[in-house]
C-alpha cells in the first residue's frame, strides 16, 4: 500500500465525520483508513453486553467481538457512542447486569440505552 494521504490535507479544511458500523465486520484497516478520511466518531448498535440477548435477536455479534471493536476503534482514536437497549426477549436482572458491566469494564466514549417496548401482535410478542 502506499502512503496515506490525510483527505484534511487535500482539501485545506479539518474534517470531523461520524458514521454507523456494525462491530462484527470492523477492522484495524477500516479504523486506520476512516481516521486518516476524517472521521473521528462511530455509533455502533452494540445492543447488549449478554451473549444471550445477542443470540436472541440475532445480532450476529458477540460480546467479544463488541469489546474488540471499541478496543480496534481506541487504538486509531475514533470515539464510539454504543448504542444499547433493554427489554429484548429473554432480557432478565442478569442480562441487565452483564450490560452495565460490559459498559463499565470497555469505558466507551458515550452511550445511550434504548427501551424496548412490545406490543401485542407484533414480532416480539
Amino acid at each position: 500500500m502506499g502512503e496515506i494521504i490525510h483527505a484534511q490535507e487535500i482539501a485545506g479544511c479539518d474534517f470531523r465525520l461520524r458514521a454507523f458500523i456494525k462491530a462484527n465486520l470492523f477492522t484495524e484497516e477500516q479504523a486506520r483508513l476512516m481516521f486518516s478520511a476524517g472521521f473521528r466518531n462511530l455509533l455502533v448498535g452494540f445492543e447488549s453486553g449478554s451473549d444471550k440477548i445477542l443470540l436472541n435477536i440475532n445480532k450476529k455479534s458477540t460480546r467479544d467481538q463488541n469489546t474488540k471493536c471499541l478496543e480496534i476503534a481506541n487504538k486509531y482514536g475514533l470515539h464510539v457512542k454504543s448504542l444499547m437497549s433493554l427489554g429484548h426477549p429473554g432480557e432478565s436482572e442478569e442480562t441487565v447486569r452483564e450490560t452495565e458491566s460490559w459498559l463499565l469494564e470497555n469505558k466507551p466514549s458515550d452511550f445511550d440505552i434504548s427501551m424496548i417496548s412490545i406490543y401485542p401482535a407484533t414480532p416480539y410478542a
